[in-house]
């Protein structure tokens, strides 16, 4: 009776930890994303980001900013021919750019 009771504890905790694992992937793979959409011309020195461009916010910093992401699919002769490739030894490496209203704007 001991064997039985322990197998069907051991059905229903493994039942549960599945419906767990499963509702909890669900909820953080169909999140919400909160997407932006510049309604004037940003530069960040030589960089341009049009009027229009969508970017995806991907956090609020506590120093008083917003992080958002821009994706560039490019196509790999372009990489090759158009790009230095380096490697970094930091696997979250981050590069920021800070991006300001064109002057016309300000």
């Amino acid at each position: 009776m001991k064997r039985f009771a322990r197998t069907v504890t051991l059905l229903v905790a493994g039942f549960c930890m599945g419906v767990t694992a499963t509702v909890g992937g669900y909820l953080y793979l169909n999140r919400s994303t909160t997407v932006y959409r510049t309604t004037a011309e940003l530069r960040s020195g030589d960089i341009r980001i049009p009027e229009g461009t969508d970017l995806i916010h991907h956090r609020a910093m506590s120093e008083g900013f917003d992080t958002l992401v821009l994706y560039f699919n490019v196509q790999p002769t372009t990489v090759r021919h158009r790009f230095i490739t380096r490697v970094e030894s930091k696997s979250f490496l981050v590069i920021p750019y800070w991006v300001e209203p064109t002057s016309a704007e300000r």
